[in-house]
């Protein structure tokens, strides 16, 4: 997943497309892997993230202008091995903070539950629904233009509120955390605009007559902002290893607290 070849899939596909990495560690170690330098990949992976307009240099084609450059990745990585691949750099360059982890502990005990077919059809209409709503773009630019979704004062409080909070954090949260406040602010919106596409088209409302979000889906979208910003206490401590104590230390403190 080269630059130069994300490039034509953009240019071919407005809407945006989704990376899907098995083994997202191979995103960032294949960063320059075919230059001299990783420098302008990781470059323009961090413009990705607000889908500005990107330039493509290449040798043999020259250069390519690309207006809409909309990508969302996911995938899974071996805890174990994120100090390894993100390095510490990429929590202050906004590389790893451009992420919204889930760190699982244990393991769910197996089981033979699953999605129901209703489940499963519900959200596949949603999904297609999602797709139906009208792409515009600018003919001079070819740039898409965007739906703006509203706030109404009710909401804008309840956003404005939860900003505040996060913005005293920033004070008293260690150094590699405050990299995260940020982003984690950014995807608050992100979220209530996600959440409210999903509300509207399930009860087949058309989206543009629809622009207003409610301050219930702001909470809900603060809610999953608090889980993640939790994730990320959990994941910076990754960047922070204590010394493990040997078994007989282990024995004690476990007799001590025994008695």
């Amino acid at each position: 997943s080269t630059i130069e070849a994300n490039a034509d899939v953009f240019i071919n596909q407005p809407r945006g497309v989704l990376l899907h990495n098995d083994e997202l560690s191979s995103l960032p170690l294949g960063f320059g892997k075919y230059k001299k330098s990783e420098g302008t990949d990781k470059q323009h992976y961090l413009e990705i993230f607000n889908a500005n307009p990107i330039t493509i240099n290449r040798v043999i084609a020259g250069v390519k202008y690309v207006p809409n450059p909309g990508m969302a990745i996911i995938g899974g990585i071996p805890t174990r091995i994120v100090t390894k691949t993100f390095s510490e750099d990429d929590i202050h360059n906004g590389l790893l903070p451009r992420f919204l982890p889930v760190l699982v502990d244990d393991k769910l005990p197996y089981n033979d539950k699953t999605l129901s077919e209703d489940a499963k059809n519900s959200w596949s209409s949603i999904i297609n629904k999602c797709y139906e709503i009208p792409l515009n773009l600018d003919n001079n630019t070819g740039r898409v233009i965007p739906l703006i979704l509203r706030l109404n004062n009710e909401t804008f409080n309840v956003y404005l509120s939860f900003r505040c909070e996060y913005d005293q954090l920033l004070e008293l949260l260690p150094e590699r955390t405050r990299a995260f406040i940020p982003k984690l602010q950014t995807y608050c919106l992100r979220l209530a605009a996600i959440l409210h596409i999903l509300k509207t088209v399930d009860v087949n409302k058309d989206i543009n007559l629809n622009t207003a979000i409610d301050a219930e889906t702001m909470k809900d979208a603060i809610k999953l902002i608090r889980y993640y910003t939790h994730q990320v206490d959990k994941l910076v401590r990754l960047y922070s290893p204590k010394e493990e104590l040997e078994p007989h230390q282990k024995r004690l403190i476990i007799t001590l607290h025994k008695l």
